[in-house]
Formats: C-alpha cells, sequence, structure tokens
C-alpha cells in the first residue's frame, strides 16, 4: 500500500467508496452522494490550500482517503481544520 496526494482523476474511485456510505448509513450527514464531477470538484477545491490524500494498493488502485477541509471560514479559525478518512 502507499499513500499519494490525490488527484482529480482519482474521483470515481472516490466516489464508488463514499457513496455507499451517504446511501447506507448516517454518518456521512448528506443525504445524496455527490456525482464523480461534485467529487472532482471538491477533490480540486480542497486542494488549493489543504491536503487530500489516497490510499493505493500495489497496482496503483485507490483503496481509501483521508482529507481537511476549513473549519471555518473566520480568519482565527485559519488553522482549525476538520478531517475526514
Amino acid at each position: 500500500m502507499g499513500i499519494r496526494v490525490a488527484m482529480p482523476s482519482d474521483a470515481p474511485a472516490i466516489a464508488d467508496i463514499y457513496g455507499p456510505i451517504v446511501s447506507n448509513t448516517a454518518i456521512s450527514f448528506e443525504l445524496e452522494a455527490p456525482s464523480v464531477e461534485q467529487m472532482r470538484e471538491r477533490i480540486e477545491t480542497t486542494l488549493h490550500t489543504l491536503p487530500w490524500l489516497v490510499g493505493v494498493d500495489d497496482h496503483g488502485r485507490v483503496n481509501g482517503y483521508a482529507y481537511a477541509s476549513r473549519h471555518r471560514e473566520r480568519p482565527a479559525y485559519q488553522w482549525a481544520v476538520d478531517t475526514t478518512a
């Protein structure tokens, strides 16, 4: 297994991992699974300022992910983030 920075092209694999969590559990706090395009946009937006990482297997296939997102917009919160893995 390896870890690398996510790329927009990882969106389909990440959407495949995340979709069932949204559809089959209450832990995501989303009502509908994001589309591949929405996931791609999330990755691109996040990477401007914060990390988004993917786990990859020995064949380079994405098998997990972790990312940070802004906790709040106010300047005093600039170093506070929420994380998801």
